[in-house]
């Protein structure tokens, strides 16, 4: 079975706050990998490391809280690997921006 990213999303941008600091969610869902799967992302944005590694679980999902500042901002994660093999690239990039009026 073929590897494939069903969901790759952040929390809904409009809960980012431009006032003070946020937290976000990133969360994914996965088929055709495994659980325990070491997957790795590049992301960028404020608040955001600029690489992470995750474990796939057992119903899976992966996912992590960040922490973000306060404004306008552009966050971008693309899963790189699953399992030590590229990620299907057409469902591997999500990006949230936030502008404050």
């Amino acid at each position: 079975m073929a590897v494939v990213i069903t969901d790759n999303a952040f929390v809904d941008s409009s809960a980012v706050s431009c006032s003070q600091p946020t937290t976000m969610h990133e969360s994914w869902t996965v088929t055709g990998a495994a659980a325990g799967e070491t997957v790795v992302v590049d992301m960028t944005g404020p608040g955001l490391p600029a690489s992470a590694n995750f474990v796939i679980g057992a119903d899976g999902t992966f996912g992590h809280d960040y922490t973000v500042p306060a404004g306008p901002g552009l966050w971008t994660t693309t899963v790189v690997s699953i399992g030590g093999l590229a990620a299907p690239a057409a469902t591997a990039t999500d990006t949230s921006a936030v502008t404050c009026h």
